[in-house]
């Protein structure tokens, strides 16, 4: 029903010329984030009952119940019916595990 397209993004750590030891501690728990992208264009189902389908499942998209899972960010195009969701996690290894959870399929 739906076609997925997802793109990882790896994201840049921002440690410029930090003397203080706690921000680099800081900089350094981010070196290794994921970003995954996701992707899927509406079909056979109504603008109202997607939205009642993501009021439902959101719940599942909490950092305590995906390790690893940093936030999620929900995207979508009215216009074009193309949705979606932005994944932030704490690793590649995470993103793995995420895509091979039964969550994901």
């Amino acid at each position: 029903m739906k076609n997925f397209l997802f793109l990882l993004i790896a994201v840049f750590t921002f440690s410029c010329n930090q003397t203080d030891q706690k921000k680099s501690k800081e900089a350094s728990s981010h070196e290794n984030m994921m970003v995954l992208v996701v992707n899927y264009e509406l079909q056979d189902m109504s603008l109202e009952d997607h939205a009642k389908l993501g009021s439902e499942v959101a719940p599942n998209f909490k950092p305590e119940n995906i390790d690893g899972l940093i936030g999620k960010t929900f995207i979508g195009n009215v216009d074009t019916g193309v949705f979606g969701g932005v994944y932030y996690f704490k690793s590649k290894e995470s993103v793995d595990t995420y895509l091979d959870s039964e969550l994901w399929k």
